[in-house]
């Protein structure tokens, strides 16, 4: 089994806890990694593939309404145009009491450029999702402040160099090892600069997410 990757060391573990026999969307499913998890899921992209049931777009599902029990979606929120509309349909075929899990992009370089369109803080991702009428259940930083910093350092040796033997690489990849073993440091975080607003973590790679819908309120 390969390695995974430095940044998402947090992310695999989190989408196999999730792990369920519900009817899943797998909504942005690619090649579909965490399709061992649930058994009985649909894949949907916008482009056709070997995992990919379904060709659509999240801000209009081409699915009947309330036809799933939990829905994925693994870094995919970040190239929504109108996330808005994208999170009104993920409501509309959750049937009440299903559940969506979500990792979503905060301190992380651009990627599959050009369509990288936004970034939210976990107050943003709140919002988003209350206002559509979701229960929050969770949403958690993946990487603390010092290990994001090492690992920014890491993905921008490889972003911004194109040999492997490049000095500057070399640089900066040092400068990550030595970032990264204070990882574990404690720090108090703050959301300002006065010490008024405690945070978890200020810096993190990515927020892990579930989501409930609720139970339709009786008649």
């Amino acid at each position: 089994m390969p390695r995974p990757k430095k940044t998402r060391r947090n992310v695999d573990p989190f989408i196999a806890a999730q792990a369920t026999e519900e009817r899943t969307l797998d909504i942005g499913c690619s090649r579909a990694p965490y399709r061992q998890h649930f058994p009985n899921r649909v894949g949907l992209d916008l482009r056709g593939g070997k995992h990919v049931d379904i060709i659509g777009d999240v801000t209009a599902l081409p699915i009947a309404s309330q036809s799933f029990g939990h829905i994925l979606m693994a870094e995919v929120l970040e190239h929504v145009l109108d996330p808005q509309a994208g999170v009104r349909e993920i409501w509309r075929v959750l049937r009440p009491g299903g559940r969506v899990t979500l990792c979503v992009p905060f301190i992380y370089p651009i990627h599959d450029s050009p369509h990288d369109y936004q970034r939210w803080t976990h107050h943003g991702l709140r919002a988003l999702f209350e206002q559509v009428g979701f229960e929050i259940e969770e949403i958690r930083p993946d990487h603390g402040t010092m290990e994001t910093i090492s690992l920014l350092l890491h993905r921008v040796a490889l972003q911004t160099t194109r040999s492997a033997w490049s000095l500057r690489r070399w640089v900066l990849m040092g400068l990550s090892a030595l970032v990264g073993l204070f990882r574990d440091m404690p720090l108090s975080e703050y959301g300002d600069t006065k010490g008024r607003h405690c945070e978890e973590a200020i810096l993190s790679m990515r927020y892990l997410v579930r989501l409930r819908r609720p139970e339709a309120k009786p008649q």
